[in-house]
């Protein structure tokens, strides 16, 4: 499709550099994928807002059970986030 053999792609994918800057190209296109997600996290709660009022007492309580996930699972993150950056700030490092 892209007009290159497999087996030079294949050649690429096994040198140091290629993958170097496959991985930056693959880290920036999740990044920008991320940052989309992120900008519809207000719309999103929203949506599980209403789905917690539709009376439908099923749509309610998986919206409540998503919202409780959800919840706590960052509440983890953050937690880990806090943990790593203390546990980061205490290791000595050669250069430093």
């Amino acid at each position: 499709m892209v007009g290159v053999a497999e087996s030079t792609l294949r050649r690429w994918l096994a040198g140091p550099e290629f993958q170097a800057v496959y991985r930056d190209a693959r880290a920036q296109a999740v990044s920008m994928a991320v940052g989309r997600l992120q900008g519809l996290q207000a719309k999103a709660a929203e949506t599980l807002e209403r789905a917690m009022s539709c009376s439908s007492p099923a749509v309610e309580l998986r919206a409540a059970v998503a919202v409780f996930e959800r919840a706590y699972r960052g509440a983890e993150l953050l937690d880990l986030a806090e943990r790593v950056g203390a546990l980061e700030s205490n290791v000595k490092t050669p250069w430093t």
